[in-house]
């Protein structure tokens, strides 16, 4: 059958089906095709074209039986990657449950990139990565319909295996964000201005700019509310963590919209350094491959360095000097636990900073504050500050600015263990 579903699916497929009569219905089916085109602009700008594959599938279904549906899928893609999975729908006491199984074969970890549609690769060139090692995929989903918090995903360890990064192609090598030179230059699409405060027609950020600063250079408390506000276990977890992709997919289900994108630390820093800024399956997956090269060189505290140094957090405001110097006319290391806090919440929508700097005061919102005494209360729950400095907060209203209060003294700058 040669299909054509406007301009979204394109190719020519071989179905066969076989059905059977009784009081159980069951269902065969072989899918094949060669040369199967698909495009979506949320998937990708390049149109997906898919290897030559083949798909036999099964459906058993009985509506007295506790299994209701059974739903199995055998495939092969291209001549390397051979695939199971099911599908089963369960009657349980707490209602309808979905469960997912599937697994992928141990393959050599080149095809498996090889079997990646080229359509998903827009900025990074698939054909100049080079893999070694080998890897599968197992794993299972469960869902019971109508309430979206029993979503769990559960990974199995046959991924990544062996597979390791041998080579990265040229502008996505992990080796030069450890170099003291490295700068990057802010895309002008993602600027404001066309002059900025330091007379260039440019914004540039890291190692090799008047602005960057160390680690050792803050107060621990700094470094450690960037982080946990976005990753808890930033230092334990793999560049991608398949804990965040849980919890994405359950808020996400619960307001039935795209609230939540799971990217780890080391994914927004890989983002704000290599990629646009579009919502794509195409970016995400780039931006997971070149996580995984950095964090296979690159250390954590570097890591974090970079993206205390280059993240946004206001307009034109890259890097924590800049955002110190802009909201609160202090330099970074006199920032208060209650500042970096500020700055931490401004991450998600970096935009709205200059708004509230223009007015003088963080938001009165009680979600805001709410937020802001959160953040404080999880620097002193790790011991990066004293609990008695979250107690003598008596507002949670903060002064920006020209409003800005001086620092009462210089802070004790205490380096991350």
């Amino acid at each position: 059958e040669t299909l054509g579903v406007g301009d979204l699916v394109s190719g020519a497929l071989d179905f066969n089906l076989m059905l059977s009569a009784s009081d159980r219905f069951q269902f065969q089916a072989s899918l094949s095709s060669d040369d199967l085109t698909f495009f979506h602009p949320m998937v990708s700008p390049l149109p997906i074209e898919f290897l030559p594959f083949s798909l036999q599938s099964s459906i058993n279904f009985d509506a007295q039986a506790q299994e209701r549906l059974r739903f199995a899928v055998d495939g092969r893609l291209g001549e390397d990657v051979v695939a199971q999975s099911q599908i089963r729908i369960l009657d349980e006491e707490d209602g309808t449950r979905m469960v997912l199984d599937f697994e992928v074969e141990e393959t050599d970890c080149q095809d498996l990139l090889r079997s990646i549609p080229a359509g998903f690769f827009v900025d990074l060139p698939r054909d100049e990565i080079r893999l070694r090692g080998e890897a599968g995929l197992d794993g299972q989903f469960r869902y019971t319909f109508g309430n979206p918090r029993s979503f769990r995903m559960n990974i199995g360890e046959s991924f990544p295996g062996t597979c390791e990064i041998n080579r990265m192609p040229r502008g996505y090598r992990p080796e030069e964000l450890l170099r003291t030179t490295y700068r990057h230059v802010i895309p002008p699409e993602y600027t404001y201005a066309e002059e900025y405060v330091s007379g260039e027609d440019y914004i540039a950020v890291g190692p090799a700019t008047r602005g960057y600063r160390t680690l050792e250079e803050l107060p621990a408390f700094i470094p450690a509310i960037m982080y946990l506000t976005e990753q808890r276990d930033f230092y334990e977890d793999p560049a991608i963590s398949l804990r965040l992709i849980e919890r994405a997919v359950r808020i996400n289900l619960i307001y039935g919209r795209w609230a939540y994108g799971a990217s780890t630390v080391t994914q927004q820093l890989v983002k704000n350094l290599y990629f646009d800024r579009s919502k794509t399956l195409a970016r995400k997956l780039q931006e997971a491959i070149v996580a995984w090269a950095v964090e296979s060189v690159v250390p954590k505290d570097r890591i974090l360095e970079l993206y205390l140094n280059c993240i946004e957090f206001g307009p034109d405001v890259y890097g924590i000097e800049a955002a110190a110097q802009y909201y609160f006319n202090v330099s970074a290391h006199q920032l208060t636990p209650i500042q970096a806090s500020y700055l931490a919440g401004l991450k998600p929508a970096p935009s709205s900073g200059g708004p509230y700097r223009e007015r003088g005061f963080s938001p009165s919102r009680q979600r805001w504050q709410d937020r802001l005494e959160h953040h404080i209360q999880m620097l002193a729950d790790r011991g990066f500050i004293d609990q008695s400095y979250v107690d003598a907060q008596e507002s949670f209203i903060i002064p920006l600015g020209d409003n800005a209060i001086p620092p009462a003294e210089e802070l004790e700058i205490q380096p991350l263990d």
